[in-house]
């Protein structure tokens, strides 16, 4: 009966989580444009909510350095039992016990709880831009993803156009043979060449399942989940007029979190400095407390007549710190300089970026005009080649490299052709354009 039910729990459980599967399924696209991968991203990826966790924690870190200048409260209880069993006293057990209530408050520490308020701010104004970045980063890996899928589906297209093509010559080729008109050298060839674009196919299909779980795990999507893009790239679309690169770079360098937390990072290094200079000023507190005490041996008004307060003002003033403050002083220092290598290196590092996508959405441009003459060129000779061949003036030979002269051309195409457009992308986003398709 136990196994039973333990049977029937487990059943009811898979149930339940395929349904939530399938309900969560039931709620995405079934076609996905670029523009949903990136919204999608936005809430369900592991890196940019692990960022906002960051956030919450560094938001924890701001209230407690603005209560580190309130006043504390703390209260303590103390009990006790006394046993003097020889005692010549009629109570040989006492009882007794003290209450305290005390409170402390820092005045003056150098400064360090106003620049450590400042500081906490800075950490956090500094993680949100590095969520800020995670979100462009992942944007950008999404594109590249979308674009390497949808250039991987064009050539499938192309490797099925390439076969269709093979079985359409090897049709007549057999035709040809059987009434005597090709030698079967002619038909083997072409045979050949159908195994050959078979294979190619296999090779595109691998490359397009590659990029789809690619893109899968920068969603978290289930690897059984099948996702479908839903855009079409046209030729106004890959020959749009691309952003100049001189104002791209202007525009990046005031926009990126990247640059604007290298910034943050000098200050942030700056004040770091000063809290450690901090360390040669005095500092003063406030402490006061209530207590009182008693104990059984008539307890009458014990806790009344032993009531007392206190207040102290505290003075601390460094004079010998076995050089902690020194040191710390110059490393703070170091760090500033750190801080600005670093500055300067993410804006070289954003110009080198910035450079590569402009020559290479310009050089892709001209490449898939060039290429789309060189197709266009090819199709007319191979038409050529193939009359040729069916009144016996070329080989079979001469048609299966023209073939192939004709399928090189259409990849190269292809490839041109999505290059164009996930360079021009990229290189849009660092202009401040939303990447869209």
């Amino acid at each position: 009966m136990r196994r039973i039910f333990i049977s029937s729990c487990t059943l009811i459980c898979a149930s339940l989580s395929a349904a939530a599967q399938a309900t969560n399924t039931s709620a995405l696209p079934e076609k996905w444009r670029l523009q949903d991968c990136i919204e999608y991203a936005q809430k369900e990826n592991l890196d940019i909510r692990k960022s906002r966790l960051l956030i919450e924690e560094a938001e924890e870190d701001i209230a407690l350095a603005k209560a580190a200048s309130h006043p504390n409260l703390t209260f303590g209880a103390n009990g006790a039992v006394q046993n003097s069993p020889w005692s010549e006293q009629e109570d040989k057990t006492i009882v007794s016990g003290s209450y305290n209530l005390s409170s402390s408050m820092v005045l003056y520490e150098g400064g360090k709880l106003r620049m450590n308020r400042k500081l906490a701010q800075l950490n956090a104004d500094i993680d949100k831009l590095n969520l800020a970045q995670t979100e462009n980063d992942m944007a950008l890996s999404i594109t590249e993803a979308f674009v390497n899928i949808l250039y991987a589906a064009q050539s499938i297209h192309t490797g099925k156009s390439a076969i269709a093509t093979d079985r359409e010559l090897l049709r007549q080729r057999e035709e040809e043979h059987r009434v005597g008109k090709c030698a079967e050298s002619d038909v083997i060839e072409m045979q050949a060449a159908l195994a050959s674009d078979s294979a190619n196919l296999v090779s595109y299909q691998t490359a397009y399942e590659s990029s789809v779980l690619q893109l899968k795990l920068l969603l978290q999507l289930d690897i059984a989940y099948n996702f479908t893009p839903d855009t079409i790239i046209h030729d106004f679309d890959v020959m749009a007029s691309i952003p100049d690169k001189i104002e791209t770079y202007q525009h990046a360098l005031s926009s990126l979190p990247e640059i604007q937390r290298a910034q943050l990072s000098i200050k942030q290094a700056e004040l770091q400095k000063d809290i450690a200079r901090a360390g040669y000023r005095p500092s003063l507190s406030l402490n006061a407390s209530v207590s009182t005490s008693h104990n059984s041996v008539g307890v009458g008004n014990q806790l009344k007549t032993n009531f007392g307060e206190s207040i102290s003002l505290g003075l601390t003033v460094p004079i010998y710190s076995r050089r902690e403050t020194k040191t710390a002083v110059r490393k703070a220092e170091i760090g500033i300089n750190e801080s600005q290598i670093s500055y300067s290196s993410a804006k070289q590092a954003l110009m080198q970026t910035i450079e590569t996508y402009y020559l290479n959405a310009v050089s892709s441009q001209q490449k898939y005009t060039a290429a789309l003459v060189k197709l266009k060129s090819e199709k007319t000779t191979f038409d050529l080649v193939n009359q040729k061949y069916e009144i016996g003036q070329a080989s079979s030979i001469d048609l299966l490299e023209e073939k192939d002269n004709m399928l090189d051309a259409e990849i190269e195409v292809n490839q041109a052709k999505y290059n164009a457009m996930l360079y021009r992308l990229l290189l849009g986003f660092y202009a401040g354009e939303e990447i869209s398709l």
